[in-house]
């Protein structure tokens, strides 16, 4: 039952208190998945003019970009708690899924900076960006890894239960 519910230095069982901290914990999440999210896609993004506005900044797609994870990881994090998984069945797969939305926006940004200029066939523009999103999906996507597990594994309680 560990997770279910929280109980007090007395025994008692504190439901406001179990809302409450899961609620930090997906609110610590939102924020961990937006602010990897705009890393990432800012760190991936291709230098320079786009052939379709001719040189609008990248910041100013990023806040419809990010909005999207958030909503599917609230959809993950809703039916996870529904199926009650494991803290790293959890974490894997909202990690995972990210990920791969990162890697989709990359490619979106790829054919608007760089394929709308020149002539790339689909396997050239999935290499160039499989290269150039290899080290901020990789990196981003480990610590958003890490950042997960350690927020629900405390929402388990496992702490509490070592040694």
């Amino acid at each position: 039952m560990a997770g279910a519910i929280y109980e007090n230095v007395t025994g008692d069982v504190d439901g406001a208190s179990y809302i409450c901290g899961m609620l930090k914990r997906w609110m610590l999440i939102n924020f961990l998945v937006l602010l990897l999210s705009a890393l990432q896609i800012n760190w991936a993004v291709h230098e320079g003019l786009s052939g379709s506005d001719m040189g609008l900044s990248p910041w100013l797609h990023t806040e419809m970009l990010c909005l999207y994870p958030l909503i599917v990881t609230n959809m993950l994090l809703l039916i996870f708690k529904k199926r009650k998984s494991g803290y790293l069945t959890q974490a894997t797969i909202l990690s995972t899924t990210v990920c791969i939305y990162w890697l989709l926006v990359n490619y979106l940004n790829f054919s608007v900076y760089v394929t709308s200029w020149s002539t790339f066939s689909v396997s050239e523009t999935w290499m160039h960006v499989g290269l150039r999103s290899l080290l901020p999906v990789v990196s981003c996507g480990l610590l958003l890894f890490v950042s997960v597990c350690f927020s629900l594994r405390r929402s388990f309680n496992f702490i509490a239960t070592l040694p």
